[in-house]
């Protein structure tokens, strides 16, 4: 008799639709970093609960600076929300938090967002030292991997004078590049930097310009949105279509095999240059056929700073090569030459960068002043 009273409940809590939820196993999440620079974006919390939720955000300062957009939800038809986060510039200088406490029937979950104060620099190994303005933007995009964890997809310094990425830095590692997510095409205002400070690219630039990848498309394949947001036209330089389909795409190729195989990661910054340091090289602009008057500035240069990182027997080795490239319509041949090869040491001298500022200074100041070809194959 007892167990069909069980078998009766048990009968009767799927019939009223019991949850996971109802017992505790709600959650909530950032989609991406809990650590942002100091600009204006967006973020997002996502909320996994079919029962009711809401949020409140308690601040570390008196400013509310944070608009969540919904603040509360949770129906029996619905599992998954993905809250958005508007998060105001953090003119100040001083970093700030805020812990959002996401309530649940059953308990609370607590989300800390901190955001860095302004001229704050990002960690991450890949990038060179920066300086932020009004018309130079930071920005990092992020993805979600098919186990739901978040990725690092590429950060960009983006000038809105001039509509043109001066760098984008990324890694290439294998769970990154592999794949078949395709060529999303999809050509869109980046979300993190004001429209009006990017080219209308929906149509190619005008003339005998492409619209070039700073990171290929061909180099995330892992996942559909990271393709998708390569196609930010902040990520999105004019490139003589000579240069574009020859030498350029010969390159990313090269890159793509350069990023080893496990654990092994190639640290890549792209840049674009307007006069190298001294040099009075003249720069030009140009339209889009969506949009004439909104013109890009035409670099005069391209270039790829790499470090790639082996762990053999669990022991970090490090090397680090640079190109870069004349922004010319009709190479010769594929074919690097020797004046394009050099040391990060020297790229640096020619162009007033500081690449791979992260890395422990020791580390940093060897492998930048080597040039050794022989060891990438070229």
């Amino acid at each position: 008799m007892r167990v069909k009273e069980i078998i009766l409940l048990l009968l009767l809590c799927v019939a009223v639709g019991c949850k996971p939820d109802d017992d505790g196993l709600a959650s909530a999440e950032f989609a991406y970093s809990d650590r942002i620079s100091w600009v204006e974006q967006t973020q997002w919390i996502n909320i996994y609960s079919s029962a009711p939720w809401s949020i409140e955000a308690e601040y570390s300062t008196s400013e509310e600076w944070c608009r969540l957009t919904p603040a509360s939800g949770g129906s029996t038809d619905q599992s998954y929300t993905a809250v958005a986060i508007a998060v105001a510039r953090n003119e100040s200088g001083d970093e700030r938090s805020v812990d959002f406490l996401v309530h649940f029937p059953s308990h609370t979950v607590t989300l800390t967002l901190t955001q860095q104060p302004r001229g704050a620099r990002l960690p991450y190994i890949e990038l060179p030292a920066y300086d932020e303005s009004a018309t130079q933007i930071v920005a990092t995009h992020y993805y979600s991997t098919a186990y739901n964890k978040s990725e690092r997809n590429y950060t960009v310094l983006y000038d809105t004078k001039h509509r043109l990425p001066l760098w984008v830095a990324y890694t290439l590692h294998t769970s990154s590049v592999n794949g078949n997510a395709g060529r999303a095409d999809t050509w869109e205002y980046d979300p993190k930097v004001p429209a009006d400070g990017q080219p209308d690219l929906s149509r190619s630039y005008r003339g005998w310009y492409d619209r070039g990848h700073m990171l290929p498309s061909g180099s995330r394949q892992s996942s559909e949105v990271a393709n998708a947001q390569t196609f930010y036209y902040t990520n999105i330089a004019p490139q003589l279509n000579g240069f574009n389909t020859g030498k350029w795409v010969d390159l990313e190729n090269r890159l793509r095999t350069w990023k080893g195989s496990g654990a092994d990661t190639l640290y890549v910054v792209t840049g674009s240059v307007l006069q190298t340091i001294g040099g009075n090289e003249t720069v030009e602009r140009v339209g889009s056929y969506a949009n004439s008057e909104k013109t890009s500035s035409i670099p005069n240069y391209f270039y790829k700073a790499c470090l790639k990182l082996t762990t053999v027997d669990g022991q970090p080795h490090y090397k680090a090569i640079a190109i870069l490239l004349p922004h010319t319509d009709r190479p010769a041949n594929n074919r690097l030459t020797d004046d394009e090869i050099m040391s990060i040491d020297a790229l640096e001298e020619k162009l007033g960068l500081d690449f791979f500022v992260n890395l422990p200074d020791e580390i940093e100041e060897e492998i930048e002043a080597i040039c050794s070809p022989n060891l990438w194959g070229l």
